[in-house]
């Protein structure tokens, strides 16, 4: 069995352009992980390696992979969301990189549809796909809100982990292995950049030169929900004069109504509102969100779950799963804005300074007791900068910085030391995976 850190790693998950995901098992908290890593090690010191600068030879593509894995980590390193797969803990070595993440099991959308579709001959029924989808798009309006645009949601990128005993199935999008940054003063343009999944790709990245931003992500969220409703993908791919297209640049056309006079009236205006092929007139998340037939009220399915799902939800403690740390001043919630910090006057207690003292940045924690426990606002830095300036203000629930100091052998002091250093390293992937795994209560 390979041990890489304080990981022992299982069965590979899937095969993609930029890695491997495996599962691996923490050997500390005894949780299970997904480890999204190279099967390579990118080497070739006698061709450029030890400079890292691989043009043209046989490490070239690998060193192309490795950092796509290296912007991965940098974006989900920003975000905290419940419907966005958590970062854990980032493990780098000479030549190789290993993306921790939360594990959150093997059915994906695309799976699930699959299974319906050959029992039933139709998609998903609307409550539970409404359900699903109300998550997806939380999750995809939080990282255009962070600057970040995904730029390849589809089912197979949408993780479900099924409902049980009648509750809610939770959705969270995966893979920010094509995300990009993302400013509304400098757009992003085809001519220089486009990416996405043919099939669910908006039809202006399909132009030779066109800008664009969070709309393509509405687009291919639309193509998802689409395909999660009729059991088929909505455009099909072509090639014309070398130039691969979707006939997605005519919208939905007479070939979709038949399916369309399956689904509710509310379901079909927000389809059609979402995959319009003009990008100026398709809907907003927000208004995705707000929509009528999101936020109906959902009816628990009576789908039978394979053979895995106990297992599935068995490893994380339960299905209260929200986010890794909690930025102050944010709300998670489309197009809602909450000014209040989460150490309101409700909390009834006063604060008390408590060390955090680095030799790279500076790290200021203060305690509140409320009826949750005891947390700790502290001040981190991103885990891939060493610019003191580029912080950020957390919460640390010190219930799990207990149980970490207490799996460790070493004291509070030293685990917010690391936490405040390297929030993504060997601590801080102690830290996250107590919280994910449900072994300590959120804040």
């Amino acid at each position: 069995m390979v041990l890489i850190g304080y990981y022992h790693f299982g069965m590979v998950l899937g095969r993609g352009k930029f890695g491997w995901v495996s599962q691996a098992t923490h050997r500390v908290v005894g949780h299970y992980v997904a480890v999204k890593h190279q099967p390579w090690a990118v080497g070739g010191d006698t061709c450029g390696g030890a400079s890292g600068k691989h043009v043209d030879c046989q490490h070239a593509d690998e060193t192309q992979w490795r950092a796509a894995l290296e912007n991965e980590a940098e974006l989900l390193a920003r975000i905290s969301h419940p419907s966005v797969v958590a970062l854990l803990e980032v493990v780098r070595k000479p030549s190789e990189l290993y993306l921790c993440l939360e594990y959150l099991g093997e059915i994906t959308l695309a799976s699930m549809v699959s299974q319906d579709y050959e029992e039933k001959g139709a998609g998903l029924a609307e409550p539970e796909a409404a359900c699903i989808f109300k998550q997806v798009a939380a999750g995809l309006h939080h990282l255009h809100c962070e600057g970040i645009l995904h730029r390849d949601v589809k089912p197979e990128n949408i993780m479900i982990i099924p409902s049980h005993n009648g509750e809610m199935p939770i959705a969270k999008l995966i893979d920010l292995g094509l995300a990009a940054l993302w400013d509304p003063l400098s757009p992003l343009n085809t001519s220089c950049t486009r990416a996405g999944t043919v099939v669910y790709m908006a039809p202006e990245l399909t132009s030779s030169a066109h800008v664009y931003g969070p709309e393509v992500d509405v687009f291919s969220l639309g193509a998802s929900l689409y395909y999660a409703l009729i059991g088929e993908i909505p455009f099909m791919e072509y090639l014309r004069n070398g130039k691969r297209g979707t006939t997605a640049v005519f919208g939905l056309q007479l070939q979709h109504e038949e399916a369309l006079d399956s689904l509710t009236r509310e379901a079909v205006g927000l389809l059609r509102s979402m995959l319009d092929a003009n990008p100026s007139k398709r809907c907003t998340l927000p208004q995705v969100c707000g929509h009528t037939w999101i936020i109906q009220e959902y009816i628990p399915s009576s789908r039978s779950l394979g053979a895995n799902s106990s297992l599935i939800v068995d490893c994380h403690g339960g299905l209260d799963i929200s986010g890794l740390f909690s930025v102050i001043g944010k709300d998670y919630f489309c197009g809602e804005s909450d000014e209040s910090s989460e150490f309101g006057d409700e909390a009834g207690s006063s604060e008390e300074l408590v060390f955090v003292k680095t030799n790279h940045s500076r790290s200021i924690a203060s305690t509140s007791s409320s009826s949750l426990g005891t947390v700790s606002k502290l001040r981190i830095r991103s885990s891939s900068s060493n610019n003191i300036e580029d912080t950020k203000d957390i919460l640390v629930n010190m219930e799990c910085v207990d149980r970490v100091s207490s799996l460790l052998q070493k004291d509070n002091d030293h685990v917010l030391q690391h936490l405040g250093e390297e929030p993504w390293g060997p601590v801080g992937g102690i830290y996250n995976l107590l919280l994910h795994a449900g072994l300590v209560q959120q804040i």
